[in-house]
C-alpha cells in the first residue's frame, strides 16, 4: 500500500494538538476533530479544555494558537507562530514563519522534476525563508519576507489578493545581495 497523505496529516495534526495540551496543561487529552467547512482541516475544542483549566474557551483559543510548533512539509522544516481572531465570522490569521535551511536540487527532485542546472555544483544548495504573515478569506500576505539561497538574499513582500477566486498575485523585491 502506497503512502496515506491523509493519515500522515493526521498524525502531524495529532502532534500539534499534543503540543498544544501541553503548552495549556491539559492533564485529559481531547479529541481532534474535521473542522467544519471552510474553517480548516481539523479542529480541537476550546470548550472541552474549559472546565478543567476554569477559564473561557475564547481565551483558550486564543493562547493555543500561539503554541509554537514544528512541521515537517514536503522534506522541509518549518517553525513559527501564529494568532487566530475572529474565528467564527472572519478570520484572520497573524504570525511569523521560518522554513529551516533546505536544498532547493532537492527540493525539486522530489516534486519529481530534475535538478537545474548550474555552472557551479555547489549553487542552489542551500535556502532559508523567513516570514510575517496576514491571511484572510480574502488576502494572504508575506511581509518582512527574506527568502536566502546560497550567497544570495532577496527581501521584499508577496500577496495575493482574492478576486472571483484567487488569482492575483502581487510580488516587491526590495533588496538583493549578491
Amino acid at each position: 500500500m502506497g503512502h496515506d497523505p491523509w493519515t500522515a496529516l493526521r498524525a502531524r495534526a495529532e502532534a500539534v494538538r499534543e503540543a498544544i495540551e501541553r503548552r495549556l496543561g491539559i492533564a485529559s487529552p481531547g479529541p481532534l476533530e474535521e473542522a467544519p467547512e471552510g474553517r480548516g482541516l481539523f479542529a480541537i475544542a476550546a470548550f472541552a479544555y474549559a472546565k478543567e483549566l476554569r477559564r473561557a474557551p475564547a481565551e483558550i483559543a486564543s493562547e493555543a494558537a500561539r503554541t509554537p510548533v514544528e512541521a515537517p512539509f514536503v522534506g522541509l522544516t518549518a517553525s513559527g507562530e501564529a494568532t487566530a481572531r475572529n474565528i467564527s465570522s472572519a478570520a484572520v490569521w497573524t504570525g511569523s514563519a521560518k522554513i529551516a535551511e533546505f536544498s532547493p536540487q532537492d527540493l525539486l527532485q522530489r516534486f519529481g522534476l530534475p535538478p537545474q542546472p548550474t555552472s557551479d555544483p555547489a549553487a542552489f544548495r542551500r535556502a532559508t525563508v523567513d516570514t510575517r504573515f496576514d491571511v484572510t478569506k480574502d488576502r494572504a500576505e508575506l511581509a518582512g519576507l527574506v527568502l536566502a539561497i546560497d550567497e544570495t538574499t532577496i527581501t521584499g513582500r508577496f500577496a495575493l489578493r482574492a478576486r472571483a477566486i484567487w488569482s492575483a498575485a502581487a510580488a516587491e523585491i526590495s533588496y538583493v545581495s549578491l
